[in-house]
């Protein structure tokens, strides 16, 4: 068994080495052939075409061939470690994989992103370059937006205007001779069935079936050349709405396990001297509630009891309100009753009397109380 496992090895060793080896000849051989056909094109508004529709797919494939190349060759290393275990060539071969795959990914992401603006570059190089006439040998000159126009029929004119398409006119100055160079404009527009030309743009969208979570839709999109006014209508699918994440929508009045279906509780105290406070909590089960009450009942009998010893009955009242009233706050409650503690003392006058205005805001409901204390 071992024995096999290590002939297996020596064989994969030479297949890996051999084929990283055409991996990056072929790399070599696939770039230089792109610089040769692209030395060999003598036009320059051919050399900007290749460039455009060669140059980034080009360097992409070489950058693969390298990175599989690269992989092969990881997975001929540490071979002596290899042969102790099977398990380590699994090991080697995941980490040549994920080298590789990282490779590609970096590289597909600098060519899609990066390269572009390097390329651009390149291109105007080409573009921009001096023409010269074939027929003289001389330079011809570029001519500018406003001096192009008289070179340019009806229809180019509004290929250009529509940005579809930008047209360089190149005139050689002593013979006239004119050349004209058709390049891709900045917005998209579709050639024309009726005139040929690249105006036809898109000027509306319906949708005359709106698609739902279980039928796709339908939208007509509406075209007219901007050229030959020709009009011309397209029907496409609207995919079906998706139950995902991002359509999830929290509801606007959220409400907690076991407890009422109160938005806003308020807490207005009103007394004598004309001044008021308000209190808001979110929520009937607040201690804020229950503590402020109690303890704002239980002070101002406090405080009577202290200057009048004969309000035996306001002292009942308070522990009757505490015991009772303050236990029925910490299990419910309820703002639908006014409670109502009378004073019974016969010299109470001296104190200033509070009012407090207790209201409840529901989703169908509104009820308020007072609690005089």
């Amino acid at each position: 068994m071992e024995f096999t496992y290590a002939k297996f090895l020596s064989i994969w060793q030479v297949i890996a080495l051999g084929l990283a080896a055409a991996s990056i000849i072929g790399a070599i051989v696939l770039f230089i052939i792109h610089k040769i056909r692209f030395s060999a094109i003598k036009d320059y508004k051919q050399k900007y075409d290749y460039l455009a529709s060669n140059e980034a797919k080009t360097i992409f494939n070489v950058i693969v061939l390298f990175a599989i190349a690269l992989t092969l060759f990881i997975n001929t290393v540490y071979n002596s470690t290899v042969q102790m275990s099977y398990v380590w060539f699994f090991v080697r071969l995941f980490i040549a994989l994920c080298l590789g795959t990282l490779i590609v990914y970096i590289s597909y992401l600098m060519m899609e992103f990066a390269y572009p603006t390097s390329l651009e570059r390149k291109m105007k190089k080409w573009r921009y370059k001096p023409r010269v006439n074939p027929k003289t040998g001389n330079f011809m000159k570029l001519l500018s937006e406003e001096e192009e126009d008289v070179h340019l029929d009806e229809g180019m004119q509004a290929e250009e205007n529509v940005f579809s398409v930008d047209y360089d006119v190149w005139v050689d100055e002593e013979t006239q001779d004119v050349k004209i160079e058709k390049y891709p404009g900045h917005l998209i527009a579709y050639q024309c069935n009726s005139c040929g030309f690249k105006t036809m743009k898109l000027m509306k969208e319906e949708i005359v079936l709106a698609p739902t979570e279980y039928s796709d839709g339908e939208m007509i999109k509406n075209y007219q050349c901007t050229y030959c006014k020709s009009k011309r209508s397209k029907t496409v699918k609207v995919a079906k709405l998706s139950q995902t994440e991002s359509h999830f929508e929290l509801p606007i009045h959220m409400h907690f396990k076991e407890e009422e279906k109160v938005n806003l509780v308020t807490i207005e105290i009103s007394i004598s001297n004309g001044k008021t406070k308000v209190f808001e909590f979110t929520s009937t089960k607040c201690k804020h509630i229950q503590d402020y009450i109690i303890n704002r009942f239980s002070s101002i009998c406090d405080h009577v009891i202290a200057s009048n010893h004969n309000c035996w009955m306001l002292a009942y009242c308070r522990d009757i309100y505490l015991k009772y009233v303050g236990s029925g706050l910490n299990s419910s409650l309820n703002f639908k009753d006014i409670v109502c503690i009378p004073f019974l003392s016969s010299n109470i006058s001296h104190l200033n009397s509070a009012s407090v205005p207790l209201s409840l805001q529901n989703n169908t409901s509104h009820s308020s109380g007072n609690l005089l204390i």
